[in-house]
């Protein structure tokens, strides 16, 4: 009797589990297809002032996904700090569910004839979610940011894997692993970028977003960040640009 009745709580349990998981599904979907129409290639600033070359790399969170408009971004406010002394063109390549290999692959490989001055990462969320095996992490990591060594950029910065056990969408059976993912991956990260050039946005320590405190910094899906969220998340990157 006791094995029957904790087999039905179990089964209650993961049945929740997937109905609560596509109901976030849904809402993510639409606020990716939203997040797509953002433009990805615009111009900030005074022409007449030194121009700047803003490039912008990684996965929905670079998107944009869950703003409701393209001022709301965390790299439109990075790229309007720049603005104040620059003439800056911002070209964002970044792509909604993109892992690191995604970067190395499919998004870097545009990055050659747009001589950038300056470049940002936010990658990381999707691999953890996912659990890329940390070996392979490191092998791409590595060769995305040997990649943005070579590639001109005076600037360069990578945000670290956000806090994902914080993320509301997630069960806590599932957020619980997802977020010592995240920390390991940091732990990597740290590593690989020791002794160069290339800054952290220190979005695991520095841009914890705690939904309980303040609900507004997610969006409807409750995975992506909203205006709140990544208004937190942009002064992480500005802050990078003159330290």
């Amino acid at each position: 009797m006791i094995f029957k009745l904790i087999l039905v709580i179990v089964l209650l349990i993961g049945l929740y589990g997937i109905f609560r998981y596509m109901y976030y599904l849904r809402k993510s979907m639409a606020l990716i297809s939203w997040g797509e129409q953002f433009t990805r290639s615009y111009a900030l600033g005074d022409s007449s002032k030194k121009p700047l070359r803003y490039v912008v790399l990684g996965d929905s969170t670079a998107v944009g996904v869950g703003a409701d408009k393209l001022g709301e971004s965390y790299p439109h406010q990075v790229a309007a700090a720049l603005a104040k002394t620059n003439y800056v063109t911002v070209v964002n390549l970044a792509i909604s569910g993109a892992r690191v290999d995604d970067v190395l692959k499919k998004q870097l490989p545009k990055l050659g004839d747009l001589k950038p001055d300056v470049i940002t990462l936010s990658i990381g969320g999707n691999d953890a979610t996912h659990f890329t095996d940390l070996a392979d992490y490191r092998k791409t990591m590595a060769a995305v940011l040997e990649a943005l060594k070579n590639s001109g950029a005076k600037t360069m910065i990578v945000a670290a894997s956000p806090d994902m056990y914080l993320t509301p969408a997630l069960t806590r059976v599932i957020s619980k692993p997802v977020g010592l993912r995240a920390a390991k991956q940091n732990e990597i990260l740290r590593e690989l970028v020791k002794d160069s050039n290339i800054k952290i946005a220190d979005l695991y320590n520095d841009g914890k977003l705690d939904y309980h405190k303040n609900h507004a910094l997610y969006a409807a899906d409750l995975f992506h960040p909203a205006q709140a969220g990544y208004a937190i998340w942009a002064q992480l990157f500005i802050h990078q640009l003159s330290s």
